[in-house]
């Protein structure tokens, strides 16, 4: 498992550099004084910085401005915990949206969509390791098959998982390997297929009928299919 410490060590070193950097901000903002407008347009500024989203920014800054009113507040550092306190609860929200919805009953059917080369085949790899982790059976569909490279990568996955990858050669119909695969997660009792897919535009309408085609086989199979289709971004 060195492989995947290797992964979440350089993660967290990612995240801690981030968070770093906008605690150090954040605290000489909440030590200079007074709460102003300057005040209130840096703090914004920090937030949006930290990819908190423009949308949750604003919404997050009017309750803030209305709890400081209503609070009677006047020094910066007096704002300090109840930002801390709104984004744990805010943080909180957005974890339980964030959960999968896997069927409780029976097999979970994940579809994985997006352009080439965003890490489709590897983002599969890591949820299989995390659902294994959670004692789940999991089994992997290659849909790629556009591309051999990535049936090859699939299966490369499966094996350091010790995870059954279900896969037809290179330029098979996609939709008859996620068939294939459901019959075998069904027999072989699995409690999720992940289902990978070639990477493709919108726009390139040959492509997106062969992906209605795979989800259509899905919704035929199991009719509360696909439990969710997940869209993988660089």
């Amino acid at each position: 498992m060195g492989f995947f410490k290797k992964i979440a060590e350089k993660f967290k070193q990612g995240l801690a550099k981030s968070r770093e950097n906008v605690m150090a901000k954040m605290g000489r903002l909440f030590t200079r004084g007074k709460i102003d407008e300057a005040f209130y347009e840096e703090l914004e500024e920090i937030l949006i910085a930290a990819d908190i989203g423009v949308p949750t920014t604003l919404e997050l800054m009017d309750e803030l401005r209305r709890e400081v009113k209503e609070r009677k507040l006047t020094e910066a550092e007096q704002l300090a915990p109840l930002l801390a306190e709104k984004l744990t609860a805010m943080m909180s929200e957005r974890e339980e949206e964030a959960e999968l919805h896997l069927n409780p009953d029976g097999l979970s059917v994940l579809l994985f969509v997006g352009v080439n080369g965003v890490g489709k085949t590897t983002t599969i790899g890591k949820l299989a390791y995390l659902l294994k982790e959670q004692g789940k059976k999991v089994i992997l569909a290659a849909g790629d098959t556009f591309w051999a490279g990535a049936i090859e990568q699939l299966q490369t996955w499966g094996q350091r998982l010790g995870v059954d990858v279900i896969h037809h050669q290179a330029g098979s119909d996609p939709a008859a390997v996620i068939f294939d695969a459901i019959a075998a997660a069904r027999s072989r009792k699995a409690d999720v297929l992940l289902c990978d897919t070639a990477g493709r535009l919108h726009n390139k309408v040959n492509l997106m009928q062969e992906l209605s085609k795979i989800e259509r086989v899905i919704r035929r199979e199991v009719p509360d299919g696909p439990h969710e289709v997940l869209l993988v971004l660089d």
